[in-house]
C-alpha cells in the first residue's frame, strides 16, 4: 500500500493567504509544491489559499476577495482605483470584472490578465479601507470611473457615497466626499459626464434599484416632486413606514418591489400590510418591480405621469442618449 506523502511546510512567514512566488521561492519553497492545488493562482507570480467567499458570488464580493488575493503585489503608494475601489467601497455599480490599480509617478503599471494597470503623474494620497486595502480617494475613483462607466451607474455611485458619507464617519471606514474636488480640476467630456451625473445623484436613494427607478422618472421630468424615503403617517399621527419616493401633495407612493418579496414570506406579508395602510390614509401607491425598470420602462413612467396628472417631458436628447448607454 503507497503512503501518501506529507504536504511541504510552508515558511511561518508565508501562513498569510497570499504571498509572491519570489518570497516562497527565496524562502526556499520548490517550483513543485508552488502547483500544488492547495494554492489558487489568480494572478501569475502570486499564490494564494484564500477561500472564496460562501453564497452568492455578487461582484462586490468577488472585487474584495480579488482585491486580498493581489494585495502583496502592489507596491507602495499604489491603490486600487477606478471601478474597483469604487466597488471596494461597496457601491452597488455594474460593470466588468477587471481589476484596476494605479501606480503613482513614472513607475512601470501592472500588466496582468484580469488586471488593468494606470498611472497617474498627478498626486494623490491613498486611503486604506477596514480590511486594510489601499484605494483611490472616493472624488479621484469617480472621476478614473467615470470615463468607463454609463452615466446611470456614475449616478448610482454618487447616490451611495452621499448616502455613507452622511451616515457614517471615516473612523468607521467611509471616506467623506468632497464632491466639489469631483469637478473642480476636471476639463473635457469628463467633466460633463460628472457634472449631470452631480445634477442627478440625490441624497437618500438606499439602494442600486431605488436610484434607477428614481432616475426613470428623472430623464422624463417627473422626479422634482417627490422626496426620498420619507415616513408616512396616518391620520392619527401613528406611524405607517418608509417609502421609496412620496408625492406628499398628491399623496402618491412610488416603492420599488425588490427580490426578497419572492424570497422572504414574513417580509412580503409585513410589506403588504405596511401599503394597505398607506392606502387607508388616502395614499396612492404605485409598485415597480424589475421586469417594470428593465422592459416597460416607457409604460410604467407613462402610469406615473397619468398619477401626477402631469406630461412626459424627456431630457435633452444629448442626455436621452447618456441615460442609454449600455
Amino acid at each position: 500500500m503507497v503512503m501518501p506523502q506529507p504536504r511541504t511546510r510552508i515558511p511561518d512567514h508565508l501562513v498569510p493567504p497570499t504571498f509572491t512566488v519570489g518570497e516562497a521561492r527565496s524562502a526556499g519553497v520548490s517550483r513543485a509544491v508552488l502547483r500544488h492545488d492547495r494554492f489558487r493562482t489568480n494572478f501569475r507570480g502570486l499564490r494564494s489559499t484564500l477561500e472564496r467567499p460562501n453564497g452568492p458570488d455578487s461582484l462586490i464580493e468577488s472585487t474584495l476577495y480579488q482585491s486580498k488575493v493581489f494585495l502583496p503585489a502592489l507596491r507602495p503608494g499604489e491603490v486600487f482605483s477606478h471601478t474597483t475601489a469604487l466597488l471596494l467601497m461597496r457601491c452597488p455599480i455594474r460593470c466588468d470584472q477587471t481589476l484596476h490599480v494605479t501606480t503613482p509617478g513614472k513607475d512601470l503599471r501592472h500588466r496582468r490578465p484580469g488586471l488593468r494597470g494606470h498611472r497617474s503623474s498627478r498626486p494623490f494620497e491613498p486611503m486604506v479601507d477596514a480590511e486594510g486595502i489601499p484605494l483611490m480617494p472616493p472624488a479621484r475613483a469617480l472621476e478614473q470611473a467615470a470615463s468607463i462607466l454609463p452615466l446611470r451607474e456614475v449616478v448610482v455611485a454618487i447616490d451611495h457615497l452621499l448616502n455613507q458619507t452622511q451616515a457614517t464617519s471615516q473612523a468607521n471606514g467611509v471616506f467623506p466626499v468632497d464632491f466639489g474636488t469631483v469637478l473642480g480640476e476636471q476639463t473635457g467630456s469628463v467633466r460633463k459626464r460628472l457634472r449631470v451625473a452631480c445634477h442627478f445623484a440625490r441624497l437618500g436613494s438606499e439602494s442600486r434599484m431605488e436610484t434607477l427607478t428614481r432616475l426613470e422618472l428623472a430623464r422624463w421630468g417627473l422626479d422634482s416632486t417627490f422626496e426620498l424615503q420619507v415616513d408616512v403617517l396616518d391620520d392619527a399621527g401613528e406611524w405607517i413606514g418608509r417609502f421609496d419616493l412620496v408625492d406628499r401633495r398628491r399623496k402618491i407612493i412610488i416603492e420599488y418591489d425588490g427580490e426578497q418579496h419572492r424570497t422572504n414570506r414574513a417580509q412580503y406579508l409585513k410589506d403588504l400590510k405596511r401599503l394597505e395602510r398607506a392606502r387607508v390614509a388616502g395614499y396612492r401607491v404605485f409598485r415597480v418591480h424589475k421586469e417594470d425598470l428593465f422592459d416597460r420602462a416607457h409604460t410604467w413612467v407613462r402610469d406615473v405621469a397619468e398619477l401626477l396628472g402631469s406630461t412626459m417631458r424627456p431630457v435633452r436628447p444629448a442626455l436621452m442618449r447618456l441615460f442609454e448607454e449600455n
